[in-house]
């Protein structure tokens, strides 16, 4: 873990950044200077935390110049969380979008549940399949927020034929006839979040309303692989 930063910032009520905190090993700063929290950043490898793509790290943007770091290396807990725990009440530690604190407003406190969530979803990944690890990997490689995953496992698993793949692994679970070429090619996190809560298969487990805001379409994409008959003669 000494190689990857996990970070959270508070956002004030004007729209600027009012704490910071972070953990690396080790090492952490709390209730700090967004200019600190940069220079904090460059002692790992990686820059992990709970919704940093969507939130975090444009915050940042805004304000320091971000180009020495490589946003394929950003992990998002966040967006790992529904498919490595698909089935309710998901993680442990995660409602929706936000983590169970038992502090509030305490980025450090964040920065550690990160932490221990990026752990958690290590241990559930190992025990994936393999042939679902190789779809993982095939759909999000070049993805925002998952690339750093794979790149901290030193997962390259590329599958020979993806769709050929998803088409064996989810076969009579999803429509013969459904087009998984063209989705897996323009929207590849949908079609992840769309497979992982198939492959589960289990009544009282739905994806999390944030997926349907940051990625609507996976609400269409799970009704064509699902739910559209296929009649044939």
């Amino acid at each position: 873990m000494d190689t990857v930063v996990f970070f959270d910032l508070e956002i004030n009520n004007s729209d600027e950044i009012a704490q910071v905190g972070a953990v690396c090993g080790q090492m952490q700063i709390n209730h700090s200077s967004p200019k600190k929290l940069v220079e904090f950043l460059q002692n790992g490898r990686f820059i992990a935390g709970h919704n940093i793509v969507q939130h975090d790290w444009p915050a940042l943007k805004k304000k320091h110049n971000l180009q020495i770091f490589n946003d394929l290396k950003l992990i998002d807990t966040l967006y790992w969380s529904p498919l490595l725990f698909p089935k309710k009440p998901y993680h442990r530690l995660i409602k929706d979008y936000k983590m169970l604190s038992v502090e509030l407003n305490n980025p450090l406190s964040d920065s550690l549940l990160s932490q221990i969530i990026f752990q958690d979803e290590i241990e559930a990944f190992r025990k994936l399949d393999g042939a679902f690890q190789t779809i993982l990997f095939g759909l999000l490689r070049k993805q925002v927020g998952f690339a750093g995953f794979f790149d901290y496992l030193n997962f390259s698993e590329e599958p020979v034929d993806l769709v050929d793949l998803i088409r064996q692994q989810f076969a009579g679970k999803i429509c013969a006839q459904a087009d998984v070429g063209t989705i897996a090619a323009q929207n590849p996190i949908e079609l992840a979040y769309c497979l992982a809560i198939i492959r589960v298969d289990a009544a009282d487990s739905i994806t999390p309303p944030w997926v349907y805001h940051n990625f609507p379409k996976t609400h269409l994409f799970l009704h064509r692989l699902r739910n559209i008959p296929c009649l044939s003669g």
